[in-house]
């Protein structure tokens, strides 16, 4: 059960790495994904 949220879980931190963001995930119980955009200028 938990192997199939953690990988919907790396696969939307790739997606999102594609996109310029950088991604963390936290948490034990409950899982957080972070994303925060990374400004190229």
């Amino acid at each position: 059960e938990m192997s199939l949220l953690f990988n919907d879980v790396i696969f939307a931190k790739k997606y999102l790495q594609q996109k310029k963001f950088r991604v963390t995930i936290t948490g034990r119980e409950y899982i957080f994904l972070t994303a925060t955009r990374i400004n190229l200028k």
